[in-house]
Formats: C-alpha cells, structure tokens, sequence
C-alpha cells in the first residue's frame, strides 16, 4: 500500500489478478462459458462478479477515501463485491448473454458499507465481521448445493452483534450503554431504495404495529424475561435487525366474550346463529371468527395469545386440513408466494397457543411469537417446499407434509458453529422447531441469513386485511 500512501503511478506494476477478478468462477460447472462465471446472487438473480482489476482497485484508492482489499473481493462486506459497486451489477440471461443490470446499479462506494450514511448498508445482505466475504456473497449459491451451508462455507459470524452508533439502528441489549445491532445488516437492494440517496423514510417501512389480545389466563403482559417484560423484550430482539415492532395493548377476552362469537351464521328467518364458538380449544375458522370480532384496527398486526388448537366443525379447508394437534403458534400465511396465492385474504393474523406446555418456558414463549411474527413478515419461506413454497419447512430440520406436498427434510440447512461447542449445526436459529433457537446470554435469539433474505412488509396477514 506504499505506492497508494505516496500517490505514486501504478502503471507499471506487474499485478496479478487470479485470486481478484471474477473471484466466482467455477472450474467444473460445465462446457458453457457462462457457466464458469455465473452464480445465484443473494436477490436469487443469475449475476457474475463484474471485472475490477488489481490496478484499477489500487488506482480507487489513489483518488478515492478508503482502502480496498485487492485480494477480498467484498472490502467493506456489504454483500456487493468492489467490482459491482464500482462498474456495476450484472445479470444473466438466457445461457451466454451477460448484461448490466440497471436497476441496481448505482456505484456505490466499495469500501463504505453505507455509501448515503442514512443507516442502512448498501446490499441485500451484509455481515459485520467476516473476514473474508465469499461465502456471504454466495450464500444463495451454497444453499443450493444440495447440502445447504456447511464446513469452511459457513458464516458463523451471522448469528452475533456488534456495536454500532448513529444513524444505524439498534438496541442496548447488555445494558452496557451502548447500542448493538445484529451483525446482520439488511441493506437499501433487499428495501428496493437507492444505497447512494439517503432514505428518510425507510424506518417507518420497516416498522409493524401489532395489536395485541388474549384471552383470559394468557395475558403476555404478565411474562418476563431478563428483567423486562415479555412483550419489550420481543421489541428490542427485533431491534437488533433494525426492525420497528410496536406492541399495543388492546382486549383481555373473557370466556364469555369468546364462546359468544358466531361461528356459523345463518341467513333468512329464524335464529341467526347455528353455533358459537367453543372453548378451550379453537380451530382455524374458530380463530378466524374470533379475529373478525375482536380486532379493532385493522391497519396493524393482529396477534392473539390464545390457549389450544382443537379439531372442530365447520373447518377453514385453507387451514385445518393442514394443522397438526399439539401446534405451538400459526399465521395467517407464510408469506410465500404460494400461500399468498392460495390465501388471498388471511383469516387471523398471529396465534400463540399459549396452554401448550412447552410453552411455559418464557424463553420458548417469545421463541414461539418471534417464530409466528416472523411469518406474518414473510421471514423463512425460502426453505420451503412445493409448488410457491407452500408447505412449510422447520430451519435445519423437518418440513411439514401434506396431500402429497412437502415432507421429508430441511434440504437448504444453514450451518454455523456455536462457539464454545466446536461442532456445528443447522437447529438454531428462529425458523426453527420450537426449543430448536439458540438464545444468548442476553436472552435474544436469531435469524438466519436465508430466513431474512425474504422480509417484506407488504401484505402482512390481518393487516388491512
């Protein structure tokens, strides 16, 4: 780096680029040349790393603040390598044609991992603390292997926080008095802003206010973890992804309140009921009923602690057929292209069932409610099976099967090692089984790499609904 502090010439420096330029290229991935250079970005588009000599990165330097990595192909590990933040994205179509991608390229500054400094990291997906930036960058690539994420292209870093100040957002997890974000960081491409305009707006787009009921004996406002309440504990592990969940307090439903909602109205004379809601146990249309009753604005989240499913009549044939006894939470949908198509308008949105055993763990509780919440925001879709993803699979583990749909499981686990424990695993982050999350000592739990890459707040189940 002697040259670059002198601002001396490069031009004739004798340079090797074959560990740097189009650092992705396969040797055994067919005759095709294309097939040697392309790779599933972290957007699931067919890309190439997009040329950036040595010279030309020495030379960004000279005239440039900051200091690129000639042999890390992401320098500042925003997810983008130099070569596309410099000349651009590309995108391939067809088999051979190799273009420019216009729509997210914007020449972004390499070694800024947040070019406009409005908070939010210039990729899809960045992680704070890789040393080397491959396995981020072709993390949708290894998925697809057949044998998801494992041995040295793992990113263990994903499931850690580091400090950060403003403008990123973040909370005081340790109570140390500094704020901590996940070392996770969803960046301006997965939000569809431009990395090189600051976005004033983009808190309240990933912000979700969720009205919050329950039925009488499983009101969450009485559960605590780590010294706070259930409920701000909840708030403040999604704040370490950035992400704004604002709990409201609404309707403690009483027996009575629940066993005299209508569940099979009838039309013409006479009664004007055929049966009410029963308790303790609910069913899918039950809940859907309730929900229709019970939720009072319609412009946020619905989330219901509520106490057991029950198999009963009549049936929501989008939702119980496919419901197994002992369920723990379920959503509305996935937010899978699949079950949105298949669910239009979505019955209820949050349901914990709260007289579940397992559920007497507080830790399990908020494990289970960041589970369903995560759902209701799209979180974790990508790992499941069928036509639009449609049948749900467990992180690491078993997929739910159905009708011929789905089953067996987990075929894009991520592995990452847990330190301390020096092996390493595919069960522990949100999307998993319930008791499968690993917590921290600061009693927050994780998302995976995979699960975030498809967050959206749009269409959130209940939700102007």
């Amino acid at each position: 780096m002697d040259i670059v502090e002198r601002r001396g010439r490069v031009d004739d420096l004798v340079l090797t680029d074959r560990t740097d330029d189009f650092d992705f290229v396969w040797s055994d991935s067919g005759g095709n040349f294309v097939d040697r250079l392309d790779f599933t970005a972290l957007d699931g588009t067919t890309r190439t790393d997009t040329w950036l000599s040595n010279e030309e990165e020495l030379r960004w330097q000279v005239f440039n603040s900051g200091e690129l990595g000639v042999w890390d192909p992401d320098s500042d590990d925003d997810g983008l390598t130099d070569g596309q933040e410099v000349q651009g994205l590309t995108k391939v179509n067809g088999r051979s044609v190799v273009k420019t991608d216009e729509s997210v390229s914007y020449g972004t500054n390499p070694a800024d991992v947040d070019t406009d400094g409005d908070g939010y990291w210039d990729g899809w997906i960045g992680v704070y603390g890789v040393a080397w930036s491959d396995n981020v960058v072709l993390y949708q690539e290894h998925l697809s292997t057949g044998d998801g994420v494992e041995g040295d292209e793992v990113v263990s870093e994903q499931a850690g926080i580091h400090n950060v100040s403003s403008p990123i957002a973040g909370t005081d997890v340790d109570s140390d008095g500094n704020r901590e974000h996940s070392n996770i960081h969803l960046g301006e491409l997965h939000w569809g802003t431009a990395p090189e305009t600051p976005t004033p707006s983009l808190d309240q787009r990933t912000t979700l206010h969720v009205e919050v009921d329950w039925i009488e004996g499983q009101n969450p406002y009485n559960e605590t973890i780590g010294g706070q309440s259930l409920l701000d504990s909840i708030e403040e592990n999604y704040a370490l992804y950035g992400l704004n969940i604002v709990f409201h307090r609404d309707d403690r439903l009483t027996t009575a309140n629940v066993t005299s909602v209508c569940k099979q109205p009838r039309a013409g004379p006479g009664p004007t009921c055929g049966g009410t809601v029963t308790l303790p146990g609910l069913n899918a249309h039950e809940l859907d009923k309730v929900e229709d009753q019970y939720h009072d604005d319609t412009s946020r989240h619905h989330i219901l602690f509520a106490t057991n499913y029950a198999a009963d009549t009549p049936i929501l044939s989008t939702h119980d057929p496919f419901i197994g006894s002992g369920v723990d939470g379920i959503e509305g949908h996935t937010g899978s292209p699949g079950q949105r198509n298949l669910i239009p308008t979505a019955p209820y949105g949050s349901v914990i069932l709260a007289d579940q055993p397992e559920l007497s763990d507080v830790g399990t509780l908020k494990s289970t409610t960041m589970h369903e919440l995560g759902h209701g925001l799209g979180i974790g879709w990508l790992d499941d099976k069928g036509s639009g993803h449609i049948a749900e699979c467990y992180s690491g583990d078993f997929c739910v099967g159905q009708f011929g749909v789905g089953g067996g499981d987990d075929e894009t686990p991520e592995r990452i090692e847990i330190p301390g424990r020096g092996i390493q695993t595919a069960e522990w982050s949100i999307m998993g089984e319930t008791g499968d999350p690993i917590g921290s000592p600061f009693e927050t739990y994780r998302y995976s790499i995979e699960e975030l890459l498809t967050i959206d707040f749009n269409d959130v189940p209940s939700t102007d609904d």
